[in-house]
Order: C-alpha cells, then sequence, then structure tokens
C-alpha cells in the first residue's frame, strides 16, 4: 500500500488520466483512472448536407457558396453553443468525422471589442506535447473567434482542416476542406516569368534577435457591402480570424523575434497623428 504525497498530470489519453506519483523515497509512475475530464461540447452536428445542385439552389446564398466552392468536401449544419467559447471553458468537445475529439486550451485572447479569440489544441496529450514559441500545435488545433452569438474559426486534426462559419440566418456551418482542391494561389502563367537568381552577399548577416516587446503591425481591411453580403457571416470576426491565425503561423516561423497583428473596429472620431501606425479594420 502507498501513501500517495502528491501527483501531477502527465498526460491525457481516452478521457484518462496518467499521473506520476511520489511516496517515501521514489517515484513511480502509475497510469491511472482519475475519471472522465468534464468536456464541453461545442456543437452537436446534424446530417451532411447535400452537394447537388437542386439543393445548393434552394439554400440561403451564404450557404450556396460554400456548397457549391471546389474546395468544400463535406458540410454539416451545426448547432453551436457560442457560450462554450470562454476562459473559462478548458476543455471543448468537437465532434469531426464521427469522433469526439478534446480540444484543450492554450490561451484566451480578449479583443479590444469585447470579442476574444480561443486557441486550443487538439487529441491526446494535447497539454504535454512539444509545440511553437505561442503554445499551439499548427497541424491539431482549434482558433476560435468568437462575436455575441457567433463563432469563425478553424480546425486543423489529423490532417484535415475545416472551417466553421456562421450563416447569415444564425446557423453555423462546419466545411471540411480539400485542399487539395483549394484555388491556385497564382494566375496559371504565373511560372512563364522570368526567374533571377540572387546569389549571397558576405556582408550581409543574420540581425540580432530584439530585447524589447514584440512589433505591432496594425492592418486595415476594407470590404465592399456587396462582399459583406455575399459572405453572409461575420465579417470582422473572418478578419480576426485572419489575424490570429497571421500570428500563429508567425509564431511558428519567427521564434525569436515575433510580431503581433492586431485588428480593432474603426474608432468613430479620428485619431490624431502618431509615431506608431495606427489599427483600423472595417467590414
Amino acid at each position: 500500500m502507498f501513501h500517495i504525497r502528491n501527483f501531477h498530470v502527465l498526460g491525457e489519453k481516452d478521457d484518462e488520466v496518467e499521473v506520476d506519483v511520489h511516496h517515501g523515497g521514489s517515484d513511480r509512475h502509475v497510469p491511472g483512472r482519475l475519471g472522465r475530464r468534464c468536456r464541453k461540447p461545442l456543437y452537436q452536428t446534424g446530417p451532411a448536407l447535400s452537394r447537388s445542385a437542386t439543393a445548393t439552389a434552394a439554400a440561403e446564398p451564404s450557404l450556396q457558396r460554400l456548397l457549391s466552392a471546389p474546395s468544400t468536401a463535406n458540410a454539416q449544419v451545426v448547432q453551436l453553443d457560442a457560450g462554450a467559447v470562454t476562459a473559462s471553458e478548458k476543455l471543448l468537445e468537437l465532434q469531426l468525422d464521427g469522433q469526439a475529439i478534446t480540444a484543450t486550451q492554450a490561451k484566451v485572447d480578449a479583443l479590444e471589442d469585447g470579442d476574444s479569440v480561443w486557441y486550443g489544441n487538439l487529441g491526446p496529450r494535447a497539454g504535454t506535447r512539444a509545440r511553437t514559441l505561442s503554445g499551439v500545435d499548427p497541424l491539431n488545433s482549434a482558433i476560435l473567434v468568437r462575436s455575441g452569438d457567433t463563432v469563425t474559426g478553424t480546425i486543423r486534426y489529423a490532417g484535415k482542416l475545416y472551417r466553421l462559419r456562421p450563416l447569415a440566418d444564425g446557423r453555423h456551418v462546419l466545411v471540411q476542406v480539400d485542399e487539395q482542391r483549394m484555388p491556385q494561389e497564382h494566375p496559371a502563367d504565373y511560372s512563364l516569368l522570368p526567374k533571377f537568381d540572387m546569389p549571397g552577399d558576405g556582408r550581409v548577416t543574420a540581425a540580432a534577435a530584439s530585447s524589447g516587446s514584440p512589433a505591432t503591425i496594425r492592418v486595415l481591411v476594407v470590404a465592399t457591402n456587396k462582399a459583406v453580403t455575399a459572405y453572409g457571416g461575420n465579417m470582422q470576426s473572418l478578419v480576426q480570424l485572419a489575424v490570429a491565425e497571421a500570428n500563429q503561423a508567425t509564431s511558428t516561423a519567427m521564434s525569436a523575434s515575433p510580431c503581433s497583428w492586431r485588428a480593432t473596429r474603426p474608432s468613430a472620431t479620428p485619431r490624431p497623428a502618431t509615431s506608431r501606425p495606427t489599427c483600423s479594420v472595417s467590414a
């Protein structure tokens, strides 16, 4: 019989918790059941949506756009609980391909306009897996932007990409994306442009890492009313999601000196010119 002095969590697997038990003068690793950890369901899934021409034509415009996109592998309307996306919820349950996947909170950013961004890692050992400087695993993660009753997000798990989008009628849709069928980033004749060799210059060396706070790049995003209407969801949240993803990519690629992108709604009162660039994101 052992007297447990203390323990700490080593990892999570199938809702069981592995612990490292300290007793007497020695340590033992004990896989034990400490019970199911409480997970808050983010949404309840519905049947897969048909992508037939008839079904697509009958859908609302914003859903039509999603269903007709070549990169949409499948889509389903979900009943979403936006209230689950809060700093107090450390674990969220996501239904992906018929599986209940746990998203473990990595951090939550509060935005200036009252919205928030919830970052989490997915799958077993989400709390212990080695990740980037940001603490978020780029290959198994969820980034969720909550604005009122809407949630706009990107989910990556097991090599697949999912997008969570609000619709104009208040519903949400979960889309699995076929990345092989995404639109080309450049026109077909881009490869015909001339290429020039850029030899290295020994006089150019790597700059020393900055010892100050991360730089903040302020971005203005402009969208026409037609584009906002065609999107149908929360355009401001879509921009915030893009900024959050840019921050994660920057943290992954530039661990020595990351940049921080920020986006806020434009102020009604013009700001005086300052030495720092101002931020305004409008939709």
